[in-house]
């Protein structure tokens, strides 16, 4: 299906009664751009503004640009597990919206178990609305790709669920130059086509605050050491609360050592992570790690003026030799072992010969 915006035309798909897409099809939203300038767009809308609706997303690709009319008194969206909302147009000036009607942060108008994304250059705008980013123990994911933005708008709450990218999250216009993350997961740099890369968060002012509550801090590491990881860059402050970090990935090439540069932030960093106080070490994914300076000025992989939280490793895990393989103390014994054998087979080999 494709609805496509024109000069003086506003398609809209309306929903008139709860509603179930499935199918594993494609609803793609357009606009001319005579239709952008004359502020026309295409729509995903309740038809009844007198009456709540609710429209689920089973495992269906809802792509373009346009809007996705989520009031809160209005329609309510479920995006579920197979779901997929993907802002891929990247026509100047034009983004996908999804957009609520800034409703208090207790009312949910979207749930996310699916993907949210930006993909292609294109934009995802969430404003006046709260995501939970989950729902029970599955989680969503809100993905800013590589060159794409996803843009946070006034009065709007993301809760749980993953957030990650190689690309930018905007929150320029968030209430309150603040952006909170309340216990999701953040995954700086993923991608899954390419090695880990840099996931930028803009804020208006350095003084504005990105905080991380109660979440955890998911660090992806390439097998090629150092460079090879995921960054968080922060165009503001920061503040840590109650949260993990965790280590990921390939780590065939990290040596004892060697240094990560894994957050850097351009305003103050309030809070360290809840497992990996400074200088304390911490074991994840086999490895035991510790952060050396959580304000390292001049050890950057970017800008040399920047402050950095620097993950260093401390030392491999112990490694279990495969089966067959003789531990190394073992060694002398079945040198002793074969050389016996070898003298009891030469001394039967001998009394054969005599007789």
């Amino acid at each position: 299906m494709t609805l496509s915006a024109d000069f003086g035309s506003n398609p809209s798909l309306q929903i008139a009664a709860a509603t179930t897409l499935s199918g594993g099809g494609t609803v793609t939203l357009g606009n001319t751009a005579l239709g952008a300038t004359n502020g026309n767009y295409a729509a995903i809308e309740n038809s009844d503004v007198n009456a709540s609706e609710t429209f689920e997303n089973v495992n269906n690709t809802i792509q373009g640009i346009g809007l996705i009319d989520v009031d809160v008194k209005d329609l309510t969206l479920t995006n579920d597990a197979g779901g997929i909302i993907d802002a891929n147009n990247n026509t100047a000036g034009q983004k996908l919206t999804v957009n609520g009607d800034g409703g208090s942060a207790a009312t949910v108008g979207v749930t996310n178990t699916g993907l949210m994304e930006s993909t292609g250059g294109g934009e995802l705008l969430i404003e006046n609305t709260t995501v939970n980013n989950f729902s029970g123990a599955t989680n969503g994911t809100i993905e800013a790709g590589a060159g794409s933005t996803v843009a946070i708008g006034p009065s709007t709450t993301i809760n749980g669920g993953i957030v990650d990218g190689k690309g930018t999250i905007d929150a320029t216009a968030a209430t309150g130059g603040a952006f909170t993350l309340s216990g999701s997961t953040i995954t700086p740099g993923y991608s899954a086509t390419s090695a880990p890369g840099t996931l930028s968060i803009l804020l208006a002012a350095s003084t504005d605050n990105f905080t991380l509550s109660d979440g955890d801090f998911d660090e992806l590491i390439d097998g090629d050491g150092p460079g090879d990881n995921g960054l968080l860059n922060v165009d503001g402050a920061v503040t840590l609360t109650d949260d993990t970090l965790e280590i990921n990935g390939s780590l065939d090439g990290v040596m004892n050592g060697d240094t990560f540069d894994i957050l850097n932030y351009d305003g103050t960093l309030d809070g360290t992570f809840s497992n990996a106080p400074l200088d304390t070490p911490f074991t994840s994914d086999g490895w035991t790690w510790e952060i050396t300076s959580y304000n390292a000025p001049g050890i950057v992989l970017d800008d040399p003026e920047d402050p950095d939280v620097i993950l260093t490793a401390e030392h491999s895990n112990s490694v279990t030799p495969p089966t067959g393989v003789p531990e190394p103390s073992e060694l002398p014994m079945l040198v002793i072992g074969l050389l016996a054998l070898g003298a009891f087979g030469l001394n039967k080999k001998s009394a054969k010969t005599v007789r």
